[in-house]
């Protein structure tokens, strides 16, 4: 009850706060401490609430702006999950991983985080501690993240475009991506959000050649839902004249949403599957990251 109760009151202030990093962080804190161990569940209230902030967000940008930054952006996304898919065979081989691992955490950082993680598991046979493993280091890349990246972005002068293009190429989850856009400034997060949207939706030609090659059937509930969902509200308030207080209440709402959703998916974070990673593991997954952010910054300061 008291921890409950607890996890109560740090949601609320971190929501008074309205930061989402900081909701992030208390969430991990709790989840390190153990306090939120007998909560379940949170994690996918917090990946639901995540989603229906996304789709809210339809209602606030302009459809004509999507489009251009989701035309601009594409051959960027396209080049970077081709090349994030070919170095993580490489590092396959290079640190003598599992088939399974080397999937997941290719999968993880090329497209979507958890979301490709939770998509690509069972097309591959992939075990529950290889999957809990590569969800709890990306949770914690994504942490480092939050508190780096605005850092970088600072020191290197990066507008908020080339900011927002460079998040959405690098970073894992939309959650995390959502929160540290909205902390560099108003117009980062529409740019940060269209660009990781359009890595999300290449997860449906991962799953159906992944399908092929362990002959699994796609899935419906594999498709990402949300996006279609978001395009479908984008198109109808381009095409509605909607008042502004619509439109100030959904931009309320999503910040509101996206606190309480990094709160939930910061607080089960299971610190427990890292101690399952080898080393060698632990190594390819970093790596990889670390190479296609440094890859998708180098692109963003010269051509963005």
């Amino acid at each position: 009850m008291q921890n409950h109760i607890f996890f109560i009151l740090v949601g609320i202030l971190g929501l008074y706060l309205a930061n989402p990093v900081f909701a992030f962080f208390f969430g991990v804190g709790l989840s390190f401490f153990g306090i939120s161990k007998n909560l379940k569940h949170l994690d996918r209230i917090g990946s639901c609430l995540l989603k229906i902030a996304i789709i809210l967000l339809g209602l606030v940008f302009d459809a004509n702006r999507v489009s251009g930054l989701a035309f601009e952006s594409f051959l960027l996304v396209l080049g970077l999950v081709t090349v994030t898919s070919f170095l993580g065979i490489v590092l396959y081989f290079v640190f003598n991983v599992s088939k399974r691992f080397s999937i997941l955490s290719t999968a993880g950082t090329a497209i979507c985080g958890a979301t490709a993680v939770s998509s690509v598991s069972p097309l591959i046979n992939a075990k529950s501690n290889e999957v809990g493993s590569v969800l709890s280091i990306i949770f914690i890349l994504n942490a480092v993240a939050m508190i780096f990246f605005p850092m970088i972005g600072d020191a290197l002068n990066l507008t908020q475009e080339q900011f927002g293009v460079w998040v959405g190429l690098s970073i894992h989850d939309t959650s995390s991506v959502a929160a540290i856009s909205t902390l560099y400034g108003e117009n980062t997060t529409e740019v940060a959000l269209v660009t990781k949207l359009i890595r999300t939706l290449f997860l449906i030609p991962l799953i159906i050649i992944l399908g092929i090659l362990f002959k699994r059937k796609f899935q419906r509930s594999q498709f990402p839902l949300f996006i279609a969902l978001f395009i479908l509200v984008l198109i109808i308030a381009g095409i509605s004249d909607l008042p502004d207080s619509v439109i100030l209440s959904a931009s309320f709402l999503f910040k509101f949403l996206i606190v309480l959703a990094l709160y939930f998916i910061g607080s089960q974070v299971n610190f427990r599957t890292l101690l399952q990673l080898t080393k060698h593991s632990m190594i390819h997954i970093i790596s990889l990251w670390i190479i296609i952010s440094c890859i998708s910054l180098f692109l963003v300061l010269n051509f963005v």
